[in-house]
């Protein structure tokens, strides 16, 4: 098993390296700007609320648990959106010729993210693990699986059948919206706990 330090130390460089590369392809394609802001500053935004969660004492029992997971979460999602950058990338320069990579990219992403939400849910901890009441963390642990879910699905859907153009819009605000909702509810939940 990876140890915590390491885990976070790798995800860290896999989280820089989305930085470089999403400004990388904000350089090369400004007229997307909004949509590598929103990807380069998604990591980060995930990873410093993991490292900022786990300085409350309520919210570091139930992070330390699960906090490989949550960092091999973000160095896998980094590694999709870094591959997915790097591809984009080597379109500009005419690496790769064929479009169909940006929408074969987009389902495995979407059918990475409905496996992490069917999975989240059959995760259980033991009993004395937690001081969490487990009918709330079982809870939780259901809506965070359906957000994924629904993010998973609709974004691979979106890249499925829409034009590549609107795909391009739409797509990963689809992704977002949902994995969002996610955060802010464990973000209002831990700090509900911290106040207990």
């Amino acid at each position: 098993m990876i140890s915590s330090k390491l885990s976070s130390s790798f995800s860290l460089f896999i989280v820089l390296g989305v930085i470089l590369l999403g400004a990388w392809m904000w350089i090369l394609e400004p007229a997307h700007s909004l949509r590598w802001a929103i990807g380069i500053a998604f990591l980060p935004v995930a990873w410093m609320g993991i490292t900022f969660l786990q300085r409350f004492s309520a919210c570091r029992r139930v992070i330390e648990g699960g906090h490989n997971a949550l960092m091999g979460g973000i160095i896998l999602g980094g590694v999709m959106l870094a591959g997915s950058y790097a591809l984009k990338i080597a379109q500009h320069y005419t690496l790769i010729e064929d479009s169909s990579s940006d929408r074969l990219v987009a389902v495995l992403i979407g059918a990475f993210m409905v496996i992490i939400g069917n999975a989240l849910p059959k995760k259980l901890e033991p009993l004395d693990a937690t001081k969490c009441v487990q009918g709330k963390e079982q809870k939780f642990k259901r809506f965070a699986g359906w957000m994924f879910i629904i993010s998973g699905f609709g974004y691979a859907l979106a890249w499925l059948v829409l034009p590549e153009s609107l795909a391009d819009k739409l797509a990963l605000p689809i992704l977002a919206a949902p994995i969002l909702i996610v955060m802010f509810r464990f973000f209002f939940q831990s700090l509900g706990k911290s106040q207990d």
